[in-house]
């Protein structure tokens, strides 16, 4: 709707209020005319949560989250990359949050559905070895946290190249676990 569109022009200029204000605009159009089970009343509430993920408004950003999860996969289903980029979202917002725990079972969610989907191979799927070892590194799980850097490390290496900033990015993160290793005997 125009309603987004404008949103998304706010959302842009860091106007979150008036961001806010259209999306939910064009959240009400959608319901009314699409109903609650369509993909664009979905976008719309994924819209809804990205600006107040920006006013770090956690709770209700994974609400919002939650609402477009269940459409999507009602509608394209439970193994769909659209799920899983949406239980990585929870899953970020989450870790933001300091929930640890309930980020690392968003993130092994989507990293079932991205390893199904794409494989374990696949740059996506090594973004959640790397999401889900930062998770565990912030836990003081330095073993867990060096396995998954390291799956995301070899993937990297492998699809992305030693010099992709991925790679040097999960590197930097496997020296520090190291030396948090180091130190702690």
């Amino acid at each position: 709707t125009s309603y987004a569109s404008i949103g998304l022009v706010l959302y842009q200029k860091e106007d979150y209020k008036g961001a806010l204000e259209e999306f939910q605009k064009s959240l009400h159009i959608c319901q009314k005319t699409l109903g609650e089970e369509h993909t664009q009343t979905a976008k719309v509430y994924n819209d809804i949560a990205v600006v107040l993920n920006k006013t770090r408004d956690h709770d209700r950003t994974v609400q919002e989250y939650q609402k477009a999860l269940r459409i999507v996969e009602k509608v394209k289903g439970k193994e769909h990359m659209n799920t899983a980029d949406i239980y990585h979202n929870i899953g970020r917002v989450l870790y933001e949050k300091g929930d640890y725990y309930a980020a690392l079972s968003e993130f092994r969610k989507a990293l079932h559905i991205r390893q199904t989907v794409l494989g374990k191979e696949h740059p996506h799927t090594a973004q959640l070895y790397h999401n889900i070892g930062a998770v565990n590194y912030m836990m003081e799980d330095f073993n867990g946290a060096l396995e998954e850097f390291s799956k995301a490390d070899k993937v990297n290496k492998l699809v992305l190249g030693r010099k992709h900033q991925y790679t040097i990015n999960t590197h930097a993160w496997i020296a520090r676990i190291k030396r948090e290793m180091d130190s702690r005997h």
